[in-house]
C-alpha cells in the first residue's frame, strides 16, 4: 500500500495548505458525533479528489477509493485502517477485474473484427473469384466462338477452294495452236473472236456455219494428249468432252481410250490414248451459237463440245 502511503502525504499537503479542503475536513470533525454526517463526510472526499486531481495531477476513480484510501491512511484507530485496507483491496480487485473485463472486451472486439475482416475478406474473394469465372467463361464461350468461326471460315475456303478445283476442272479448252474448222478453212482457236464463223452442228446433228458468241477468258491448265486411231492428236484438258450427239457425249477423263468419236462426215472413229503429260500451258475455249443449238466445234476434224452452258465457263 505504499501507493496510497504517498497518496495520503499529498492530503496532509492539502489539509495544511488548501482552505476549501481543509474548511471540509474541520465540517467533518464537527459532526463527528451526529449520527448522520454523510453529508459532510462525501463533500470532504469530495473536496479531496477535486484538490488532488487539480493540484497533485492524481485522479481517484471513485468515492470508495477516496475513502478507503483516507481511513487506511489516517484512520485513528486499527479497526480504521482494517477497514480501509479491505476497501482498497475489494477497489483493487475491482480494477484487476475491469482490466480483464476489458482485455476481454478488446478480445472480443478484436475478434470480431478478425470474423468480420475474414467475412470481407471471403466475399471480396468470392467476389473476385465470380468475377473470374465469369470472365472465364466469356473467354473460353469467345474462343469458341472464334474457333467457330475459323472452322466455319475455313470450311468455307476448303468448299471454295474444292469448287474452284472442279470448275478448274470441268472447264473444256485447247492449247493455243489447235484448229478450228470455219468455212474458210482451219483457223487456231486462239485467234478466234466473238462475230467469226465456225463450222459446227444444229440440233438435228447437220453441219451449219456457226457464230462465236463468247470467247473464253484464256488461262493456264495441265495438259492432256489425245491419239485417236485415224492419227490425230489433241492436246486438251482432261475434261474436254467429245460429241457425239445428246446422251453419248462422255468427257476425256472417263475412261475415254477405245470409245468412239465423230469426225465431219459422219465417220466414227476410236481414242486410241489419253496421256497425262503434267505441263501446264495456256487453253482456249468458245462458245458457238444460241442457247438452243449444239455447242459443238470441229477441233482437227473431230467434233468436240464444251462442258458448260452460258453463263457457267468462265467466259469472257
Amino acid at each position: 500500500m505504499a501507493e496510497y502511503e504517498a497518496l495520503a502525504a499529498a492530503i496532509d499537503d492539502l489539509l495544511a495548505n488548501n482552505s476549501e479542503v481543509r474548511s471540509s475536513y474541520n465540517a467533518y470533525k464537527e459532526e463527528l458525533g451526529e449520527p448522520d454526517r454523510q453529508v459532510s463526510r462525501e463533500d470532504l472526499f469530495y473536496d479531496i479528489a477535486r484538490a488532488m486531481q487539480k493540484e497533485k495531477g492524481v485522479e481517484f476513480k471513485s468515492f470508495t477509493e477516496v475513502m478507503g484510501m483516507w481511513l487506511y491512511a489516517k484512520g485513528g484507530s486499527t479497526e480504521m485502517k482494517e477497514a480501509g485496507h479491505a476497501l482498497l483491496t475489494e477497489i483493487a480487485k475491482q480494477k484487476v477485474q475491469g482490466e480483464g473485463q476489458f482485455v476481454q472486451q478488446v478480445a472480443a472486439q478484436m475478434a470480431q473484427e478478425a470474423k468480420e475482416k475474414q467475412a470481407s475478406l471471403e466475399a471480396e474473394t468470392t467476389k473476385y473469384l465470380l468475377a473470374q469465372f465469369t470472365q472465364d467463361a466469356a473467354n473460353i464461350a469467345a474462343q469458341k466462338a472464334a474457333a467457330k468461326a475459323a472452322a466455319q471460315k475455313a470450311a468455307e475456303e476448303a468448299a471454295a477452294k474444292k469448287a474452284a478445283e472442279e470448275q478448274k476442272v470441268k472447264q473444256s479448252c485447247f492449247t493455243a495452236d489447235s484448229p478450228v474448222a470455219t468455212p474458210k478453212g482451219e483457223r487456231p482457236i486462239s485467234e478466234l473472236a466473238v462475230g467469226d464463223e465456225v463450222i459446227t452442228l444444229d440440233c438435228n446433228g447437220r453441219e451449219i456455219v456457226g457464230t462465236v458468241t463468247e470467247v473464253m477468258t484464256p488461262r493456264e491448265e495441265e495438259i492432256v494428249e489425245v491419239t485417236f486411231s485415224n492419227g490425230t492428236v489433241w492436246h486438251t484438258t482432261e475434261s474436254q468432252t467429245i460429241w457425239l450427239g445428246h446422251e453419248q457425249n462422255y468427257e476425256i477423263k472417263d475412261d475415254a481410250v477405245g470409245r468412239p468419236a465423230l469426225v465431219r462426215g459422219g465417220e466414227s472413229i476410236a481414242i486410241t490414248s489419253v496421256k497425262y503429260t503434267g505441263k501446264y500451258e495456256t487453253v482456249y475455249d468458245v462458245l458457238i451459237g444460241e442457247e438452243e443449238d449444239e455447242d459443238v466445234i470441229f477441233v482437227a476434224g473431230i467434233a468436240a463440245e464444251g462442258y458448260f452452258t452460258r453463263g457457267e465457263r468462265g467466259l469472257s
